[in-house]
């Protein structure tokens, strides 16, 4: 009988400890990187969204005032903390109300303010170390091809 051979045992059960630790792996990673994305949809991008929505504040009242409009950004940028400050620079050529420059003032510090909450935001951290476990392999199995998790420094 087939299952009789001692051969045909030590195969079979290699090849269920290879995947067995194939399968333990990917399961493993997908948790991990789960619970870390999970951390980001509640910490991160509330305040991704208020800053991109803060900047594209400013980018309307600029183009309001503006004769050049500024071509309107939609989505969030790393450097939309620079961005904003160079937009309030440009804005300051600009004949503003009053109020239109406060709100430029106003929305610059807030966005700088959002900028320093998100580098020192928990996810960070996790995600660090997310990454690095995906960097150093797990035994013989690396995860070097996955997708790195951003990190906002």
């Amino acid at each position: 009988m087939i299952l009789q051979n001692r051969k045909v045992a030590w195969i079979i059960t290699a090849m269920l400890i290879v995947v067995g630790l194939f399968l333990g792996s990917f399961l493993s990673y997908h948790q991990m990187r789960g619970r870390v994305m999970r951390v980001f949809e509640s910490e991160m991008e509330p305040l991704l969204t208020e800053q991109t929505q803060l900047f594209h504040n400013m980018q309307t009242i600029y183009n309001l005032n503006a004769d050049n409009n500024v071509e309107m950004i939609t989505e969030w940028a790393p450097d939309i903390a620079y961005r904003a400050g160079e937009l309030q620079r440009r804005a300051e050529s600009l004949s503003l109300s009053e109020s239109d420059a406060r709100f430029m003032h106003n929305f610059v510090i807030d966005i700088i303010e959002l900028d320093l909450i998100l580098r020192q935001a928990n996810y960070n951290q996790q995600a660090q170390e997310f990454n690095a476990l995906t960097q150093s392999g797990l035994g013989f199995l690396t995860l070097q091809s996955t997708r790195q998790l951003p990190i906002f420094e």
